[in-house]
């Protein structure tokens, strides 16, 4: 991974935030709505990250000890952050092999248009409290 620092996450996951409120407004989009759950997906990796590098009390990312590089998985650092936020769940795809996918999967579903049938709105709904959470404290 590329040398990321506190301040360059922190302003990673405030544009994402950003961005991804603004397309807000084109709700009901199908396209639109990927692009904004893939903006809130990394917002909420950005802001863990910042977190753990804040804890370990290091300047970037590779200066994390092996077992807090958590990669996209989301639920790793908020169990290592100890955030009392709900985990992030797996979804299922709305397709004829209805794939599972992992927490840590949904950055990829919607980046590449795949359509998730069950569990979309509560990994959306866990992604908004984390962010809600993290930007009050």
């Amino acid at each position: 991974m590329v040398s990321v620092s506190v301040r360059e996450f922190d302003r990673a996951w405030r544009k994402h935030v950003a961005a991804y409120e603004k397309l807000k407004a084109d709700d009901g989009k199908e396209v639109t709505s990927l692009s904004r759950y893939t903006l809130l997906f990394y917002a909420a990796e950005c802001a863990i990250k910042a977190k753990l590098l804040r804890n370990y009390r290091v300047q970037s990312y590779d200066k994390l000890p092996p077992e807090a590089q958590i990669g996209h998985k989301i639920n790793r650092g908020l169990d290592l952050l100890r955030l009392a936020v709900p985990h992030v769940p797996k979804a299922k795809a709305r397709d004829q092999s209805e794939t599972t996918v992992e927490h840590h999967q949904l950055h990829e579903a919607w980046r590449y248009g795949k359509i998730l049938a069950e569990g979309e709105p509560e990994a959306i709904e866990a992604l908004e409290k984390l962010i809600e959470k993290l930007e009050c404290g």
